[in-house]
């Protein structure tokens, strides 16, 4: 069996130098750049990792291309002692936030910000609106699980990823095929008004022979 746990990063600082929150965000979004760790996260990432009582071996760890995940990655391989590798196809669904909140409705709603832009952010997915399609995603996390599930049995893949990757991922887990074909379906297994995952927290799940098997196991990380 191949197990998989998929976790977000540590915890990131928001704000660009020289740029404000709303353009931050919607400079990550578009993927133009991408935010640093917190200061300090070493210790929280440790911990996190002592939980999962990994082994290193039989173990892979592997990362985002995008600065807070490949970070993350990092401080995990050094305090395993095990090599890194970065895959693109971890990366995050790109988008424009502009085109899902305008920086007057943002700040007006204040903290209730991202619960508003969650749903429609998952609306614009199903739609095709965003700067990639359903089938782009679906490819991916198919050829992911793939090449890992196949030609890596008996091991233990550590993901570093991103939240909305991974919602979508966890509702194709659960639901299949239909719930890129069915938006209400997509939406109950994302639960988008909700945080999907924050940080250091994500899914472990276990597959047989291949990733096509049943789904042995789920187990969520908190």
């Amino acid at each position: 069996m191949t197990k998989f746990i998929f976790l977000t990063s540590g915890a990131i600082n928001y704000l660009f130098a020289g740029v404000g929150l709303y353009d931050s965000i919607v400079q990550t979004s578009l993927g133009k750049r991408f935010p640093a760790l917190k200061k300090g996260q070493a210790e929280e990432i440790q911990e996190r990792i002592k939980k999962l009582k990994l082994k290193r071996e039989n173990l892979i760890v592997l990362s985002a291309c995008s600065r807070q995940t490949r970070e993350t990655a990092k401080i995990i391989g050094k305090f395993l002692e095990v090599p890194l590798k970065s895959d693109e196809r971890l990366n995050s669904v790109l988008f424009d936030f502009e085109k899902i909140m305008n920086k007057d409705e943002f700040f007006r709603l204040g903290s209730k910000a991202f619960d508003i832009a969650r749903p429609r952010f998952l609306k614009r997915f199903f739609e095709d609106q965003l700067l990639e399609s359903k089938l782009s995603v679906k490819k991916r996390i198919d050829s992911f699980l793939n090449d890992y599930s196949i030609n890596n049995v008996n091991v233990m893949v550590l993901a570093i990823s991103h939240s909305f990757l991974m919602m979508i991922m966890k509702a194709y887990l659960f639901g299949g095929d239909e719930v890129f074909k069915n938006s209400e379906l997509l939406r109950r297994f994302c639960r988008p008004e909700k945080r999907p995952f924050g940080f250091l927290s994500g899914f472990e799940v276990g597959f047989g022979k291949d990733s096509k098997s049943k789904m042995l196991k789920y187990q969520r990380i908190s």
